[in-house]
């Protein structure tokens, strides 16, 4: 799986709509080990839904499909927003207010071995669609690759409960 591909395929496969650039929630999905998208749910907030997600692990397991969290190789989000070049720190402001903004869809992913990929289009420009990697050390990344590491942690645990006498742990 190329994850800067299915971060753009994101944008154009989930939250299908009339009108790309203004999504009511975001919308969360995971990646199976065939490369399809599945999608897992959507919230207004598109922090405060990764922290539902993470914090609510087991709950999610026993009413989503078997195995599809278990199985994930990747989690994303794509949502809608403002955008706008980074001036200096004594002139930041909401990218909403800029009078550079642009409207913009992201798609943001992180993979089970935390690699991060991120697509994002401009609604005036939407052809062009800018791919990037991230550190995941601020914003939408940062919570995302706590969420994976939250699932890969529990993937563990559950690997552990299932051991035998004399079994080995894959990693």
């Amino acid at each position: 799986m190329n994850l800067h591909d299915t971060a753009s395929r994101a944008l154009s496969q989930v939250a299908q709509t009339d009108s790309p650039f203004e999504l009511d929630e975001a919308q969360y999905f995971v990646v199976s080990p065939f490369d399809d998208i599945q999608i897992l749910g959507s919230h207004r907030d598109v922090y405060e839904g990764l922290e539902i997600l993470r914090d609510n692990l087991d709950k999610f397991q026993r009413v989503l499909p078997t195995g599809m969290l278990e199985k994930a190789v990747a989690l994303g989000v794509v949502s809608t927003g403002w955008a706008a070049p980074l001036g200096s720190l004594a002139e930041l402001q909401p990218a909403s207010t800029s009078p550079e903004r642009r409207r913009c869809r992201v798609s943001a992913l992180v993979s089970s071995s935390l690699e991060i990929a991120i697509a994002a289009q401009f609604e005036d420009d939407p052809d062009d669609i800018v791919v990037d990697s991230s550190t995941g050390e601020f914003g939408i990344t940062l919570h995302l690759r706590l969420t994976m590491e939250a699932m890969l942690c529990d993937r563990f645990a559950e690997q552990i409960r299932a051991l035998q006498p004399g079994d080995e742990l894959e990693l």
